[in-house]
C-alpha cells in the first residue's frame, strides 16, 4: 500500500467528511454553552483554508467549560478530568536557539463517531524555562461548516503565537489565510469529497 499523497498548504483545502460530522455533532452538542469554546490545532486552520493533515478534533475552553463540555458529551464514554502537561514535538526558535515548548491544561479525550476530540481548559504555554503564560483566553471568530455555527480561534492570534514561537512556515500560511479571507471577506466555501457543500 503507497503512503497517501501529502498536501501542500496552497492546494485547494478540503476537509474530510468525518471531520465535517463531528463539527456538526459538536456544534449541536455545545450550542447554548455558558463557558466559551473554540476549535484549535490543525482542524481550527484547515477550516480556515490552511492545508494540513488534522488526525483528531482540538477545542480549548475554560477550567469550567471543561466540565461542562464533559457532561454534554457523556453519551461519547470521555474519559476524567486530568491535569496534563507535554512539551510539544516541535521547538519554539527564538533568535537562533531552539527551545522546549511546554504546554498544560486540565483536559478530557472523547470518541465521537470514531474521531478522537480533545477538549482542554485554562491552556498555558511556556517556552525553554521561561514564566508560564496566562491561560490563552480569546474571543472566537466563527466559520459555518455545512450550516453549523463553529467557533474557531482566530487567525490573527494564530500569526501571533507562530511569530513567537519562531514557526516562519505556519506562520507564512496563517499570514496567506488572512490576507485570501480579506480579499474574500471572509467568504469561505467547504469542499466536502470534491463537491462543494
Amino acid at each position: 500500500m503507497s503512503a497517501p499523497k501529502r498536501r501542500n498548504p496552497g492546494d485547494m483545502v478540503q476537509v474530510e467528511p468525518r471531520f465535517i460530522a463531528v463539527l456538526q455533532i459538536l456544534s449541536q452538542k455545545l450550542g447554548g454553552l455558558e463557558a466559551s469554546w473554540s476549535l484549535i490545532g490543525d482542524l481550527a486552520e484547515e477550516v480556515r483554508g490552511i492545508n494540513t493533515e488534522p488526525n483528531q478534533v482540538d477545542i480549548l475552553t475554560s477550567k469550567e467549560g471543561v466540565e461542562e463540555i464533559r457532561d454534554r458529551l457523556i453519551k461519547y464514554s470521555p474519559t476524567e478530568i486530568q491535569f496534563s502537561e507535554n512539551i510539544l514535538t516541535r521547538a519554539a526558535a527564538v533568535e537562533g536557539k531552539n527551545y522546549p515548548v511546554t504546554v498544560r491544561s486540565r483536559k478530557f479525550e472523547a470518541k465521537v463517531d470514531s474521531v478522537g476530540v480533545t477538549i482542554e481548559g485554562d491552556l498555558q504555554i511556556r517556552v525553554g524555562e521561561w514564566e508560564w503564560g496566562d491561560p490563552l483566553e480569546f474571543e472566537p471568530e466563527e466559520v459555518y461548516v455545512v450550516g453549523s455555527r463553529v467557533p474557531v480561534i482566530p487567525l490573527r492570534l494564530l500569526s501571533e503565537l507562530y511569530l513567537e514561537l519562531g514557526w516562519s512556515d505556519k506562520l507564512a500560511n496563517v499570514t496567506m489565510a488572512m490576507e485570501e479571507a480579506h480579499h474574500h471577506m471572509g467568504h469561505r466555501s467547504l469542499m466536502v469529497s470534491g463537491m462543494e457543500a
